[in-house]
């Protein structure tokens, strides 16, 4: 199943073990071996938590799609730094909903 993903979705999907950095396909796919260090990096990359710490509120960040959001738009036409700044406002209102500080 993994070989199905990895020629689907290259760079999106990685081997999560060492061993499987080696397959064609992998080595074939420039993005997929570009994101090995990540991928097996210690400490693992945090993802959105990136430069804090993982929460329930980075998580629901990512799940709401506040980035993916804040792209779109951008594409839309919205001028950036307003796109930039709806998408953090969003961003503190989750974490503030979620019990946490925010900005």
């Amino acid at each position: 199943m993994q070989r199905v993903l990895w020629k689907t979705s290259p760079g999106y999907v990685v081997p999560a073990y060492e061993k499987w950095w080696d397959d064609p396909i992998i080595q074939g796919e420039e993005n997929s071996r570009r994101f090995k260090p990540v991928a097996l990096a210690e400490p693992p990359f945090p993802g959105l938590a990136w430069r804090g710490p993982i929460t329930e509120a980075s998580d629901a960040v990512g799940a709401q799609n506040v980035l993916t959001d804040m792209m779109g738009e951008v594409l839309a036409g919205k001028p950036v730094a307003q796109a930039v700044k709806d998408a953090h406002d969003r961003a503190v209102r989750i974490y503030k909903e979620l019990g946490f500080k925010g900005a």
